[in-house]
């Protein structure tokens, strides 16, 4: 018997393997945004009319329905096919077996009873198959086994054969041959239930590249920066290093992919097209002896949706720098890193690589981003600003004595933790016009200010990040 079985097994995956595979899409670039999408482009070479495919999360088959876009100079895309949503039995609906008829030769025979089947050898039988059943026979030292005996009513009469004995088993109907073929596909299809296939037609002529792009849901990528300042603590400069930390959990490995990282905030929506939804429709009473109405109509019923007002994280203290501690030996500066392109557009930065990136899927990543120089001053508890109108020194850095009037910068409330000096009253300097005027860290409640304009301590590092010799920042009131 179990030459038999695997003799069917091996023709029905010769049926399965005789189509072409379609040539598989490589990943080539990556775009991540800081607003939870991405988007993931592929590459592939083909000829003339050709198929490529792409394999893809379940949970992503949504946003690839609704974004996937394909680039062809010298062909167009046609249609493109997947397997459905609903569950595999029910892909079987339209063959004359379930998918338990496929667990054995047994199993199919049985299930397909009265179809015409043709037995090559040991002996040439051709009939309507009537049934499969066990026969249990003497073994060696009397052992009883059981062994399949397959019962087929020819021209000549019901005639039956051993299963094991049989060479191979052909169904005479092409068509229910071809039947078979298709649920052993549709299982291959569903074998990895958490991804699906998504097959592209392209129709064109010649040698060409083609590209696959998508936009999907993507964990958004996190700045974070080192600010090293000089050991000298009337150096002017520090230096600033930023960094991104990233996950990749595409589903794919990424190997050399071009990798774009984007500072900005876009507004991206999710639609469940890869579900299966139907109209209702109401139920006409038949009449049957008594005349029956059908119920008045009521109209439409009124959709509400109660909306859940979604809870604000709890916003971050930051606690004051402790007194400077007595000078040790002048640490090493930071080790060089090689910054990412940096292109600024009206409503984002877009940050690319200037090497490919290999991520396993999975796995995280963390990628050097800016390496500057800038022009820093360091706070301790004397210093403060003059708003004395009439002191020379007004809307001028100072130093204060305990005891002494004056905007402190050294503060309990960590609000000058970082402060970025405005040219606000500063040439020429008037007296009484305005003084102390920054943008620095704002309170946990985002409560007003007294004319300084301040962000949330993430917000703010974003700013100075973006701060460079010859940046000018525009205030609109």
């Amino acid at each position: 018997m179990a030459r038999g079985i695997a003799l069917w097994l091996a023709a029905l995956a010769l049926m399965v393997g005789g189509k072409a595979a379609a040539a598989e899409l490589a990943l080539k670039r990556v775009m991540l945004s800081t607003g939870g999408i991405g988007y993931f482009e592929y590459e592939a070479r083909v000829e003339g009319d050709a198929a490529v495919s792409i394999d893809v999360p379940l949970d992503q088959v949504d946003d690839v329905l609704k974004s996937l876009v394909v680039y062809d100079s010298a062909g167009s895309a046609g249609e493109i096919t997947l397997p459905g949503r609903e569950p595999l039995q029910q892909s079987f609906a339209d063959l004359p077996f379930n998918r338990d008829a496929l667990q054995s030769a047994i199993d199919l025979l049985n299930a397909l009873q009265g179809a015409e089947i043709r037995v090559a050898a040991p002996r040439a039988i051709s009939g309507r198959l009537v049934h499969v059943d066990q026969e249990s026979i003497a073994g060696p030292g009397g052992v009883a086994e059981t062994r399949p005996r397959v019962s087929v009513m020819t021209e000549q009469g019901l005639q039956q054969f051993p299963l094991h004995d049989a060479d191979a088993i052909n169904f005479a109907d092409p068509k229910l041959q071809a039947q078979v073929a298709t649920a052993l596909e549709r299982i291959a299809a569903y074998r990895d239930t958490g991804r699906r296939r998504l097959t592209l037609q392209l129709h064109g002529n010649g040698g060409r590249s083609v590209r696959v792009g998508y936009v999907v849901a993507a964990p958004l990528w996190k700045p974070t920066y080192r600010l090293s300042v000089d050991a000298d603590p009337k150096a002017g400069t520090a230096r600033l290093q930023g960094w991104a930390v990233l996950e990749n959990f595409s589903g794919t490995a990424w190997h050399g992919v071009e990798l774009t990282l984007l500072s900005g905030n876009p507004v991206t929506f999710r639609q469940a097209l890869y579900e299966s939804y139907y109209v209702p429709r109401q139920t006409v009473p038949v009449e049957s002896g008594t005349h029956v109405l059908p119920p008045p109509d009521q109209g439409a019923i009124a959709m509400q949706a109660e909306a859940k007002p979604s809870a604000s994280p709890p916003a971050q203290r930051y606690k004051p720098v402790g007194e400077p501690a007595p000078a040790a030996a002048a640490p090493a500066p930071p080790a060089g890193i090689e910054p990412a392109g940096a292109i600024e557009e009206a409503t984002q930065i877009a940050f690319t690589t200037p090497y490919p990136v290999d991520v396993a899927a999975g796995q995280s990543l963390v990628l050097p981003l800016l390496d500057r120089q800038l022009p820093v001053r360091r706070i301790d508890s004397l210093d403060g600003w003059c708003e004395e109108p009439s002191d020379r020194r007004y809307n001028r850095a100072i130093r204060i004595s305990p005891g002494q009037p004056g905007d402190r910068l050294w503060r309990s409330d960590a609000l000058y933790d970082l402060i970025i000096e405005i040219d606000h009253n500063q040439r020429p300097r008037v007296s009484g016009r305005g003084s102390a005027v920054f943008i620095h860290v704002a309170r946990a409640d985002l409560s007003p200010t007294a004319g300084c304009i301040s962000l949330p301590i993430s917000a703010l590092r974003k700013v100075i990040a973006r701060l460079g010799p010859r940046t000018r920042l525009t205030i609109h009131c």
